[in-house]
């Protein structure tokens, strides 16, 4: 799919605009239909319904750091044994993806693409020390099973279609990271920064009102 490009959903006729340069994913605004990519590229995802959550964000959210603005354009929910992350898909920089990860009012954004994680594997791990590269090791803080994918909006670089997998997460101080091992034993990885709610200083969000 490309930028810019507006593309019809075979459900409803809905017209659904593109917004990065590369584009994974794309749901139907309207009727919450996938929209299949006309190069035939596109796996389908495996999904179930937008659950409710806690989260005040949704897709048209702004959020102005000083150094850059992004918007929120697409979220895939990830509901584990024992919690659940919003990965919301953010546009900047004209075309740009980043994701905001969001988990009971926990924020964390990575810039960073996703990575194969080519080093040992088996201490990925609650309380082993992670290494990522030479100057940055981190420190496992827990392991779940992803239970269920739902997907809503539009998603950059997004390979993992089906509940399965399981999720780690490491950290050490701000430095984050998220890594998604797949039953294949395949082992992909985003590396960012937990960051707290009022530094975002998000716009266009769920007023307390709003929810039912």
């Amino acid at each position: 799919m490309q930028r810019n490009e507006v593309y019809s959903c075979p459900q409803c006729q809905a017209l659904n605009k593109a917004t990065l340069s590369q584009t994974s994913i794309l749901i139907c605004k309207s009727c919450k239909s996938l929209i299949p990519d006309p190069q035939g590229h596109q796996a389908l995802p495996d999904a179930s319904p937008m659950p409710e959550d806690w989260s005040f964000l949704k897709l048209g959210s702004v959020c102005d750091l000083p150094q850059q603005s992004f918007t929120i354009v697409g979220r895939c929910r990830l509901q584990l044994r024992n919690e659940y992350k919003n990965f919301w898909c953010a546009e900047y920089a004209s075309g740009k993806a980043l994701y905001v990860v969001e988990s009971f009012g926990s924020f964390a954004i990575f810039l960073s693409p996703w990575a194969d994680y080519t080093k040992n594997a088996s201490k990925l791990r609650a309380g082993k020390s992670i290494e990522i590269s030479s100057d940055v090791t981190l420190t496992g803080e827990y392991v779940e099973k992803c239970e269920g994918l739902s997907f809503e909006g539009e998603l950059g670089p997004w390979a993992f279609i089906k509940p399965g997998f399981f999720v780690v997460q490491a950290s050490t101080g701000p430095k984050t990271a998220i890594f998604f091992i797949d039953p294949k034993k395949n082992i992909d990885y985003l590396l960012g920064e937990k960051i707290t709610s009022d530094r975002l200083n998000f716009k266009n969000t769920i007023e307390w009102n709003e929810w039912k």
